[in-house]
């Protein structure tokens, strides 16, 4: 059963005890109410709105009374409205009287919306009438969508991180083999069919290298062309591609140390689950995944946690994409400009029951006027960006049953996350 049920369920008791209430309670209980009340005739005829209806329609309540309540109604319930109540008269059939269910509203101009409906039936002077209780969920609607995008997101996500274990795993056996191989210089000078292994291995790599650089970043553009160069210069000296073929394997074991990393903290696909997290992992978990595009920037992710942080009961893969975010958006605002050096600095404590985690960054910072739109829905001071915005960050942080501040004394001094989660959390 739906709120709006409940709450129609409570008003029918109070309609029903009418004799016994003051009616001018009935009417201050009518007249408050914060969901929208519209009363029907048997006809459709409007006879009495509240305040919050005329708030979620538009129209006054004069503008409202005596016209048939599809007024409120876009097509094809528009239409169809008198046929389903004049199906209830006669045969009793309940679509929505007593049920609830959602329906689409029309403004007085003209913008439809998503509504919840519940309707009751009662009778003044044997005349039947219908009491509509309407709550506007276009704020819940809009929330839903967002959290099926995210849920969208992360799946594509780890099918890309899938795809790419497998790829370095094929990967690393190839060159495995032929290091192996390379211990015999001679041998290997006068095999065919390795170097013919290497340029398959090229292509192989140039086939998943969207999937690859989506996880691993430019980095895969540099290996390609690192395992190229190994398979044309084969011939001429072996010593030097053992050489290239043993850094192409480091580059590979230190990205299948990053994807295994990733893999931890995207495999709860099937709903939420809270566990212990060990705080001081999770941030050095943050900063092995963010490092190398730090490292192109020519600077430095810094952790600062103490080992006995209280570990905190929440859902590991939102902690982690809540942090990973936050970073990512440090990271391209220090495109923007920073410091010689750019940092960012990770911290972890503990203020009574509550996990405060802060990411700050020598970044440009910002003004008031940016500080007074950061949590607006689409709002973003940088041309391109690959993270969440804040607005989908703060809400992450608020089902985790926590909430984000993002603060900066000015431009050209920084900024600093602050992301504030309860150490116990049996939010929902």
């Amino acid at each position: 059963m739906s709120e709006n049920s409940h709450d129609l369920t409570r008003l029918e008791a109070l309609i029903e005890d009418a004799p016994v209430y003051d009616v001018a309670l009935l009417r201050a209980v009518f007249e408050s109410a914060f969901d929208g009340l519209i009363s029907i005739d048997a006809r459709g005829t409007i006879n009495a709105v509240n305040p919050a209806a005329e708030s979620i329609f538009g129209y006054s309540r004069d503008e409202l009374i005596g016209q048939n309540v599809r007024t409120l109604m876009p097509e094809p319930y528009h239409s169809r409205h008198d046929g389903f109540v004049r199906r209830f008269l006669v045969t009793g059939e309940r679509r929505i009287i007593g049920i609830g269910r959602e329906v689409i509203g029309r403004r007085r101009d003209g913008s439809t919306f998503p509504l919840d409906l519940a309707v009751t039936e009662f009778n003044v002077n044997d005349e039947r009438r219908f009491l509509g209780l309407v709550r506007d969920i276009t704020a819940r609607k809009a929330d839903e969508q967002r959290q099926a995008a995210l849920v969208a997101r992360e799946a594509h996500q780890r099918g890309k991180i899938e795809t790419a274990a497998g790829v370095l795993h094929d990967l690393g056996n190839a060159l495995s083999g032929i290091s192996a191989r390379l211990s015999s210089a001679r041998v290997f000078l006068e095999d065919q069919s390795a170097r013919s292994n290497l340029r398959r291995t090229v292509w192989y790599l140039e086939q998943h290298e969207e999937t690859l650089t989506a996880c691993l970043g430019e980095k895969t553009g540099a290996l390609i062309q690192l395992i190229q160069t190994i398979a044309d210069t084969a011939d001429d000296n072996a010593e030097r591609t053992l050489a290239d073929v043993d850094k192409a394997l480091a580059f590979i074991t230190h990205a299948q140390e990053v994807l295994t990393t990733y893999r931890r903290y995207s495999g709860a696909g099937s709903g939420p689950s809270r566990e212990r997290l060990e705080i001081p992992r999770l941030l050095l978990d943050a900063q092995r995944m963010m490092s190398d595009e730090m490292a192109k920037r020519g600077g430095r992710i810094h952790v600062h946690c103490t080992r006995d942080l209280p570990r905190a009961r929440t859902e590991r893969s939102k902690v982690m994409q809540l942090l990973l975010n936050l970073v990512k958006n440090s990271i391209e605002a220090l495109d923007e400009g920073a410091g010689e050096s750019p940092t960012i600095d990770i911290t972890a404590r503990h203020e009574g029951e509550k996990l405060v985690i802060e990411i700050a960054d020598n970044g440009p910072g910002f003004g008031p006027e940016v500080a007074a739109r950061l949590f607006d829905e689409g709002f973003s001071t940088k041309e391109r960006g690959s993270g969440l915005g804040l607005f989908a960050c703060q809400r992450i942080a608020e089902t985790l049953g926590g909430y984000l501040s993002v603060e900066s004394p000015g431009p050209g001094a920084g900024a600093r996350a602050r992301i504030t989660i309860p150490l116990e959390s049996d939010h929902p």
